[in-house]
């Protein structure tokens, strides 16, 4: 984005163009007004309405059973967040395979 671009509309533009949306869930995440009502919002819907796949990437220990995405699969595996695996490594790969599946 270059200096003096507007981001809503920018960030706005680049969400209608994906096809696949990754969210980095973490308790930041949550608490950030702007990711999470406007962004998530606008991804979960058109996730809903089948343009897009969304795909939950737990990052950081966090609450979030009660959120709207704890309906969607996400990764990795089990909710568990990739700071707390033994090998984040692993949780890494498990969402390259994610996005792969997502591409198919």
């Amino acid at each position: 984005m270059s200096p003096g671009t507007e981001w809503d509309s920018a960030i706005a533009a680049q969400l209608v163009k994906s096809n696949i949306v990754l969210v980095l869930i973490s308790a930041d995440f949550i608490a950030s007004d702007y990711c999470y009502e406007k962004e998530l919002n606008m991804a979960l819907e058109w996730h809903r309405e089948g343009k897009m796949v969304l795909i939950p990437v737990f990052l950081r220990p966090c609450h979030h059973h009660h959120l709207p995405f704890s309906q969607i699969q996400g990764v990795p595996r089990d909710a568990v967040p990739i700071e707390k695996l033994q090998h984040p490594e692993d949780g890494y790969v498990q969402v390259a395979e994610a996005v792969q599946q997502a591409l198919v």
